[in-house]
């Protein structure tokens, strides 16, 4: 099915699935996951649908981290294509990153040319905070934003995306940031919604961990879901696939899509999906709603 998108793609375009098929096949012994997810993940970091992505299969640290460093490694020699691909390390975490995109993704965070809700999860009822709100764990995410646009920086091109102080890392070895999560009370989870590029995000310190978990697991959840279509050689069916997903508490999200800051995020990945058009066909939001389910956070 890829390969009829393929066939029907510009050489640009071409290029890019080519280069991706690249990687995915140097990875097939090396990463074992979902090809499905694998291939969709390195799409759309290609595409600059995300800023990054986790990378939560496929082994672990740091076997893993060897691995992808390595093979994206290879694939880069053969395909300029890959070059702004990097593997980040973030404590145990291991992602792949668009340098170029998150940078962009952090310039916006801090000019405030994007919106991220922040569901404080450390108290009951859980409440959205307002951006004039004051708040421990708000403020070190804000501190680390700023400690991330330090090294990912917009307006440059992508081999100097890394800043000068990082220059002496190889293109190969993995970006590792663990030291800006020293001393920090807030949670990996907790950045993950702002770094993967959710409009949402659930705040809540190590110490809370518990108690977050059990607010949360109270609640009605909606669940957001996008999905993305690639092209299509004539007279085929639209292949569909998950581009991510978010929870929402119901009682936050009775608008449903036409929450302002949910058709806010729509619209830019909608206006994301327009730079590809070669590639992406439409999206479509699907919903559905959970209750009394354990959180995993």
């Amino acid at each position: 099915m890829a390969t009829e998108v393929l066939d029907k793609a510009s050489p640009r375009d071409g290029l890019l699935f080519s280069s991706i098929f690249l990687f995915r096949s140097y990875c097939s012994d090396g990463i074992r996951g979902s090809n499905r997810s694998w291939f969709m993940d390195i799409l759309a970091l290609c595409t600059r649908l995300r800023p990054a992505v986790l990378v939560d299969y496929g082994g672990i640290m740091p076997k893993l981290q060897e691995n992808l460093s390595s093979l994206l490694l290879l694939a880069k020699k053969e395909s300029s294509t890959l070059h702004h691909l990097r593997v980040m390390i973030l404590d145990d975490m291991v992602y792949i990153v668009n340098v170029e995109e998150l940078a962009e993704h952090v310039f916006l965070s801090l000019s405030s040319g994007q919106k991220l809700i922040l569901v404080d999860l450390e108290q009951c009822p859980l409440k959205i905070l307002s951006p004039t709100e004051s708040n421990d764990i708000a403020s070190q995410l804000f501190s680390i934003q700023k400690l991330f646009s330090t090294v990912f920086r917009v307006g440059v091109d992508k081999e100097s995306c890394i800043k000068e102080k990082h220059s002496a890392i190889q293109i190969a070895d993995p970006i590792d940031l663990s030291s800006f999560l020293h001393d920090a009370r807030i949670t990996l989870p907790s950045l993950n919604g702002w770094l993967l590029g959710y409009p949402i995000t659930y705040l809540f310190s190590k110490e809370y961990a518990e108690k977050a978990t059990l607010h949360l697991s109270t609640k009605s959840l909606r669940i957001f879901k996008i999905m993305v279509s690639r092209q299509q050689a004539s007279g085929s069916q639209l292949y569909e696939t998950e581009l991510m997903s978010f929870t929402v508490p119901c009682d936050m999200s009775q608008r449903l899509d036409k929450e302002p800051w949910i058709a806010a995020f729509l619209s830019r990945i909608s206006e994301k999906l327009k730079r590809y058009k070669q590639i992406w066909a439409s999206m479509q939001l699907e919903m559905e709603v959970t209750s009394n389910q354990l959180v995993v956070l």
